[in-house]
């Protein structure tokens, strides 16, 4: 793509888990593809363009399907909101709140790598048969998906644990692909030592999760998690980026 005309030496690393549902690959192709932009003097007109690049780029180097949510994040930091209609994606990003996630939300990592593309293909293939319990369970993801969007917008942070409880439900409708004995057991776990919601992060299957928990019950839960092996990652909310 890059055709640079001398040679390089490119150096990575990450704290994300492999296969850990945090957009990591999709993080790392950004990260990537910005480095080259600075160096060979390239400047993307838009946001979408860069996305756009990343998306298909991924998908053919994978050889499975990818969608493009989480390489807006990647590109732009904040807190987004993200469109999909007819005209095409739109995104707006916001800073993210001084009380909400900062002092609500543990990410824990499950110790199980998920496969993205395999769980968002049994969904598709679903809708392409037209199954009507997963086409039912994405209009469900959807309404909750409206309702965050006004949640955001209103900063009724007190609101989200009910939200997510929802999202989980319709989530489960779709495949059993999205949950793992790993997932159960930490779901279980977490429900036992105070946590208020749970959210599977990205297909499921494995990966990460995040525990929504008040503040005064932080300790006890990540103490919980670590007894029974799973890791506790470190994550803060980030500012949108210049």
């Amino acid at each position: 793509f890059w055709k640079p005309t001398q040679g390089f030496r490119l150096k990575t690393s990450s704290e994300s888990p492999v296969g850990g549902g945090l957009g990591g690959s999709s993080s790392l192709t950004v990260t990537m593809m910005k480095a080259f932009g600075q160096w060979l003097g390239v400047r993307w007109k838009t946001v979408h363009e860069l996305v756009q690049i990343c998306h298909n780029m991924e998908a053919q180097v994978l050889m499975t399907p990818t969608g493009t949510q989480d390489y807006y994040p990647a590109v732009t930091g904040g807190l987004s909101l993200i469109k999909y209609s007819w005209q095409g994606i739109g995104q707006e990003v916001f800073s993210p709140p001084s009380v909400g996630f900062k002092d609500h939300l543990i990410l824990v990592y499950t110790g199980r790598t998920h496969h993205s593309g395999l769980n968002n293909f049994e969904v598709l293939k679903g809708v392409v048969s037209k199954d009507q319990k997963i086409v039912n369970a994405l209009r469900g993801l959807k309404d909750v998906s409206s309702q965050v969007e006004k949640l955001v917008r209103e900063q009724r942070w007190k609101d989200l644990p009910g939200l997510l409880d929802q999202e989980l439900e319709c989530r489960l409708q779709l495949t059993p692909a999205f949950t793992s004995p790993e997932i159960e057991k930490l779901r279980q776990l977490s429900k036992e030592n105070g946590s208020a919601a749970f959210k599977i992060c990205g297909a499921g299957g494995g990966g990460c999760v995040v525990l929504w928990t008040e503040p005064s019950k932080h300790e006890t839960v990540k103490k919980a998690c670590q007894t029974h092996g799973f890791q506790v990652l470190q994550a803060a909310p980030v500012e949108p980026l210049p």
